[in-house]
């Protein structure tokens, strides 16, 4: 077993192949073997040992930075290299210590760790992972569980210098591999640290994720002269991966890049992102950037309390689109439903229902272009309550004229311009929803020859060969009144709230 452990310590690949049966793909492989000609190198330059090629090429390295799309194996990546530097390299009587960090704890819990656990349990060799105790936040080896160790740490984004500096900082070993996840949403202050840490014999930092910003220090280590030099720099494009042939058609990473296309086009920044690696581009005709979509989707934002709830309908056009139903408390989008392939009346229903379930439900906003005005029509007959308040309906159709009629063409521009307010002033959070990112990040405006700014129209997505962005015309739809339209008033006397229940009840019916 010495002489199989020298030689799945010369190459993570072979030890990839032969302790977990997988077969990387080529992206993978490369990384891999980065990573192995890093550690060597890095040993035998201690030992005063001639170094291979490639290993001379990568000794004096920082470490790795890989930019990655979605769907390449970036997260069985980490735990293949994990695994293989906590089990191998306990050398001259040193223990090797691994930290991995991402911004979230849903990051590292769901995803990470639940991999570890995963090729742990894909071992082909029984008793191999016997030395090792997991943890709900460490791995260690049974022998010494103070120093040979790897630590799941999460980075907080919302903290000062110092605690962001603590999550990292004060590591000491001659053998240390600290992984960054997610690295693009990690703050500068968590790395600031790092450098002057690295001074044991081999000490490797590993950075990997998506580009999600042209800002930052996961972005120097690609495209900073100042940074470039000291970084061995990879590019995974999902475009280019070989993962479906190596996993004999377990993944489909074909079809999945072949509909982002189609949802959003190759030239947009979610396509940039999730599919080819790259950074976002500086799109000068973006109605809201790709960056302040995903910082709203990360933000962590709580409504007032006399904020009530509103939905927003987008209804289906054809029998292949999908009708939504979305769900907003202040700044928060708190839910997102969508349905595919039912009536009006279907849907109706399903408005009601979750009108009737639900205790505070204010105010209903439907899209009553072409068939959503059926839904429109049967809802106001139905007549609504919510907690036993009526619920007022509204018809909005988003071609008539602005309110701001000298500033936009159309009602549809105008929405769609307060929401871009929103994300401009971090004032609104969404859930982690690709799909909805991916429509509000993709729409373009430009100004009119009379200065007005024209939001790109759906006939004009269609030639760009893009779908409806149905979730975000939803979201849109939300924003019909201003904020102060919807909140609760505070408790007042009986008489009072009879005559605003009258009222309201009222305007509900009359209100198109």
């Amino acid at each position: 077993m010495a002489e199989k452990f020298r030689q799945w310590r010369r190459s993570p690949v072979r030890f990839v192949r032969e302790v977990f049966g997988a077969e990387p793909s080529n992206q993978q492989t490369e990384a891999l073997e980065t990573i192995g000609h890093m550690v060597n190198g890095r040993r035998k330059h201690s030992q005063g040992e001639k170094l291979t090629g490639a290993e001379e090429k990568v000794v004096d390295k920082i470490g790795i930075t890989i930019r990655s799309g979605r769907g390449p194996g970036k997260d069985a990546w980490i735990s293949w290299v994990s695994w293989w530097f906590l089990m191998l390299w306990r050398v001259d009587n040193d223990p090797p210590k691994l930290v991995v960090t991402a911004p979230s704890a849903k990051q590292i819990r769901d995803v990470y760790w639940s991999e570890m656990a995963l090729w742990k349990s894909k071992a082909t060799i029984p008793g191999l992972f016997r030395f090792f105790e997991q943890q709900s936040e460490l791995i260690y080896g049974k022998e010494d569980k103070l120093n040979w160790f790897l630590s799941a740490r999460v980075c907080n984004v919302k903290g000062d210098a110092t605690e962001q500096a603590g999550v990292l900082g004060g590591l000491h070993a001659p053998y240390m591999l600290l992984i960054v996840d997610e690295a693009s949403d990690v703050p500068t202050g968590v790395f600031s640290p790092l450098e002057g840490t690295l001074t044991g014999v081999c000490n490797i930092l590993v950075l990997i994720g998506n580009m999600l910003r042209s800002s930052g220090y996961f972005y120097d280590t690609h495209f900073n002269p100042k940074h470039t030099p000291y970084w061995v720099k990879r590019q995974w494009n999902t475009e280019l991966s070989n993962l479906d042939d190596v996993s004999k058609g377990k993944t489909d990473l074909r079809g999945s890049i072949a509909r982002l296309a189609a949802k959003y086009g190759k030239d947009s920044n979610f396509y940039r992102i999730n599919v080819k690696g790259e950074p976002p581009a500086v799109d000068g005709d973006s109605l809201i950037p790709y960056e302040w979509v995903r910082e709203a989707s990360q933000r962590d934002i709580e409504p007032d309390q006399y904020d009530r709830l509103v939905i927003g309908v987008d209804v289906a056009r054809s029998g292949d689109d999908k009708s939504i139903m979305l769900f907003r408390r202040g700044p928060v989008v708190e839910e997102i439903q969508e349905y595919r392939k039912i009536d009006t009346m279907e849907l109706t229903g399903w408005i009601m229902s979750e009108i009737q379930e639900r205790p505070d439900v204010h105010s209903v906003y439907i899209d009553t272009i072409g068939i959503g005005a059926g839904v429109y029509d049967r809802l106001s007959e139905l007549r609504p309550v919510s907690g036993g308040n009526p619920v007022l309906i509204f018809a909005v159709n988003v071609a008539e004229q602005a309110s701001q009629s000298d500033k936009f063409p159309r009602l549809r521009d105008e929405l769609w311009w307060r929401v871009r307010e929103k994300f401009e002033k971090r004032t609104i959070g969404i859930p982690e929803d690709d799909e909805l990112i991916g429509e509000l990040s993709t729409i373009r405006c430009r100004p009119e020859s009379d200065g007005r700014m024209k939001v790109e129209g759906k006939p004009e997505m269609k030639k760009r060969g893009l779908l409806s962005p149905n979730k975000a015309d939803a979201l849109c739809l939300s924003y019909y009144h201003d904020d102060q339209f919807f909140k609760q008033p505070k408790p007042i006397d009986k008489y009072s709230r009879r005559r605003d229940q009258r009222q309201m009840e009222e305007r509900s019916w009359m209100i198109a």
